[in-house]
């Protein structure tokens, strides 16, 4: 079955964040990746004490807007959004920042083709602006005391009737 759009954007997005996390230093020893948020409990047990955990969250689009007359050409911004759960704010932190700095600096994001194992890139997405912030939690949790929120949006051109 074909993949959609979205969840190309989304997976291109994500992987591209581990990546470049990992290039910082952020390998798997230090770093779990999470596949959503609210995570799955299976993958998170709230311990952040021994590694830190980057959870996929929300995503939003600005429904998209044609991008020239006379055709199905359309240009859709989405809005991505990263949560990081550390052991400390410093950690939490630099993770979030790290990941926000990474998509800043390289303005591109490959998009790539999830249906084929080699992930071939097969279109780029436009970073369009990215900031972190720390998440405060009323009365948290012990995992949710160092919360920071990595939100990307990318921009992305594509033919609506090939979409």
């Amino acid at each position: 079955m074909p993949i959609n759009r979205e969840t190309l954007v989304e997976q291109s997005v994500e992987i591209y964040g581990k990546l470049r996390l990992a290039d910082k230093g952020w390998d798997d020893k230090r770093l779990v990746i999470l596949d959503a948020f609210p995570y799955i409990e299976s993958d998170f047990d709230g311990d952040v004490s021994e590694k830190s955990y980057l959870a996929f969250g929300f995503n939003f689009d600005d429904s998209g807007t044609p991008a020239e007359m006379g055709s199905d050409l359309t240009t859709r911004v989405y809005t991505l959004e990263f949560f990081v759960f550390a052991k400390d704010n410093d950690t939490a932190k630099a993770i979030a920042n790290d990941l926000k700095f990474a998509l800043d600096a390289d303005k591109i994001v490959p998009l790539v083709d999830l249906n084929d194992e080699d992930l071939p890139q097969m279109d780029s997405l436009v970073v369009k602006g990215s900031n972190a912030k720390k998440i405060l939690v009323e009365d948290p949790e012990p995992f949710q005391e160092n919360v920071w929120l990595t939100v990307a949006r990318v921009e992305d051109t594509y033919f609506s009737s090939a979409a």
